[in-house]
């Protein structure tokens, strides 16, 4: 509908275009009384563009975003949660939370408590973050911790978007501000609040790709509190997502020891299978015998010595060796002389032992109950040997 002048709808243009101006980006814009025509008025993009940049910059906004997108006739759709305040950020994408904290990003899968991802801030938090997980369409985050002015990248699948207009719409029940732009390939259109301090909606038309996105966005309670992310005190620090990502074979404190396929301490031609362990019983497995390793062997026999008859756990050691060379019997033998009391065995499957309780670390023990149940993990680092006999003292309990 093209825009027809008169005194009134000028009045009401102009005190929508001062008070989306970034200084009044916070205040609520009583809108006059205005004629059923025109329902639409036309104002500079870039008015909208810096008030919601100002607001979300300046303000803890917190937004539950539902997304759809369609790609060619196959339709999908997620949602996420996004806080944002000045110089920081809560992605919080159902089963994998990601908040920066200083200049670190740090991120946990929910059904991982062991482990937490953390990566340094390098070329920005935005930057980082596409490193780390895959492309989340989330303008907000953009406008919220990006660095360009023009708003010319509102999503990972739209870079080069110029906004062309913008009106003040009417139509609806509630005043809204809405600015269409298009970048070569893309034709995008956002719905503000008529303060331009909240973004509503956004959609995004790609044709080339036979791509449809929609975003709508609405106000979300956080529970977790005024705090980003969650306690990682004891979690492993990993560096890859897939590492952080549970894996279905992974086992957990209350599943059944299953039979781990474990051998003598010798080659496989010279030895049989050991057979199915059952507890109570506490495996120490490690790649390389370490002090750590020792000494947490020493405290888990001293353990078992000191429980009641009946009751006292194995100790078992078991050397984790991916490959067999011609040095491993010699290996071996020396590793038997060197843990001894313990009892030895050997595995040349991190993936289907040690990875299993704790991946990617060099050396864990495990505690397994009188019922055959896996009471708990301990990864046995550079702790003094009090510290790791304590955990498992507690487990073995």
């Amino acid at each position: 509908m093209m825009f027809r002048p008169c005194h009134r709808s000028i009045a009401a243009a102009a005190v929508v275009l001062v008070m989306s101006h970034p200084a009044h980006a916070q205040r609520t814009v009583n809108l006059p009384d205005i004629p059923p025509e025109p329902t639409t008025l036309t104002i500079a993009p870039a008015i909208v563009v810096d008030a919601l940049r100002a607001s979300y910059t300046t303000t803890e906004i917190a937004q539950h975003v539902d997304v759809t997108l369609r790609l060619r006739g196959v339709q999908r759709t997620e949602s996420y949660t996004l806080r944002t305040s000045p110089g920081a950020f809560e992605l919080d994408l159902g089963k994998l939370l990601i908040w920066s904290q200083g200049d670190q990003l740090l991120a946990v899968h929910t059904a991982n408590t062991k482990d937490v991802l953390q990566l340094p801030v390098e070329g920005g938090v935005l930057a980082t973050l596409q490193k780390l997980a895959p492309p989340v369409p989330a303008p907000t985050l953009e406008l919220a911790l990006g660095t360009d002015a023009a708003f010319a990248r509102p999503t990972a699948y739209t870079p080069g978007v110029a906004w062309k207009s913008a009106e003040i719409d009417q139509s609806g029940q509630s005043p809204a501000l809405r600015v269409r732009g298009a970048s070569d390939e893309a034709v995008v259109e956002m719905v503000t609040d008529a303060e331009g301090s909240r973004l509503k909606s956004m959609t995004v038309r790609i044709d080339r790709d036979e791509l449809d996105l929609r975003l709508t966005l609405t106000p979300a309670t956080v529970e977790r509190g005024p705090s980003y992310g969650v306690d990682i005190s004891g979690r492993r620090v990993v560096t890859r997502l897939e590492d952080l990502v549970p894996r279905s074979d992974e086992l957990r404190a209350g599943d059944e020891l299953p039979d781990l396929a474990l051998r003598f301490a010798i080659t496989p031609d010279e030895s049989e299978p050991i057979a199915p362990l059952r507890g109570p019983a506490v495996l120490v497995f490690f790649r390389v015998l370490t002090p750590g390793v020792q000494s947490a062997l020493a405290a888990a026999a001293e353990l078992s010595a000191s429980a009641a008859e009946g009751q006292r756990p194995s100790v078992i050691a078991v050397s984790v060796q991916p490959r067999e060379t011609p040095a491993t019997p010699a290996i071996l033998a020396d590793l038997r002389t060197t843990l001894a009391p313990a009892g030895l065995a050997w595995t040349p499957s991190p993936a289907t032992t040690i990875d299993r309780f704790a991946r990617g670390t060099m050396a864990v023990a495990v505690a397994v109950g009188a019922d055959n149940r896996i009471r708990g993990v301990v990864i046995i680092d550079d702790r003094h040997a009090d510290e790791v006999k304590a955990d498992l003292a507690t487990l073995m309990k």
